[in-house]
């Protein structure tokens, strides 16, 4: 039976040379010849036998989420950096793998107002997402009611706005995974309703 060798040879990393610290959040790249993943590492330990374990996420957004298009612009055509961006949708991924209703709608919404407050440009930079919805072109409807639905589901998670709506007779009912889920699924619609989804 024929030996398979590998057809490249790596350097092995020396862990005296960069530390943990410096490792952790940097991207590493797995595969060669068009069949390449992207892969962060988010996860740097030492095993009871010496080895260095890195604990690795992909990338993507996982099937999540529809992956972000680049270069992205705002409304008027106009380049918008993607690192923030790309960072709160990473940290929306996160949180909803974690399966936990209240902080994937918190997270959802974090998501929605930093994509729109990017797409509608400077007049929107540092708003709460309520008003950055007023600051969407007219006949932006569907984005619109996407980032409403989502700006009303956060206070259901939260216990002091729950009692104050009810000391005024209105009824919040409580945020269920689902609704996690659904934070997400508009935050998805909002991507490509922009133009931001990649096909």
């Amino acid at each position: 039976m024929p030996t398979w060798m590998p057809d490249e040879v790596y350097d092995a990393w020396i862990p005296s040379r960069v530390s943990p610290e410096g490792v952790q959040g940097h991207s590493v790249q797995i595969g060669a010849d068009g069949y390449v993943t992207f892969w962060r590492v988010v996860g740097v330990e030492k095993t009871s036998i010496g080895h260095i374990l890195f604990t690795l996420r992909a990338s993507s957004l996982l099937g999540v989420l529809p992956d972000l298009e680049l270069p992205i612009a705002d409304q008027a055509g106009n380049v918008v950096e993607a690192d923030s961006v790309r960072a709160t949708l990473d940290a929306l991924v996160d949180v909803f793998h974690r399966q936990q209703a209240t902080p994937t709608v918190d997270a959802a919404r974090e998501s929605a107002r930093v994509l729109l407050a990017a797409w509608v440009g400077s007049e929107a930079f540092g708003l709460d997402l309520k008003d950055v919805i007023t600051k969407l072109p007219e006949k932006a409807e569907m984005t619109r009611w996407a980032a409403s639905i989502i700006n009303r589901l956060h206070p259901r998670g939260k216990s002091a706005e729950v009692e104050h709506r009810a000391a005024r007779g209105i009824a919040l009912r409580s945020l269920e995974d689902a609704d996690g889920g659904v934070g997400v699924e508009l935050v998805g619609l909002l991507m490509r309703e922009i133009g931001w989804a990649a096909r």
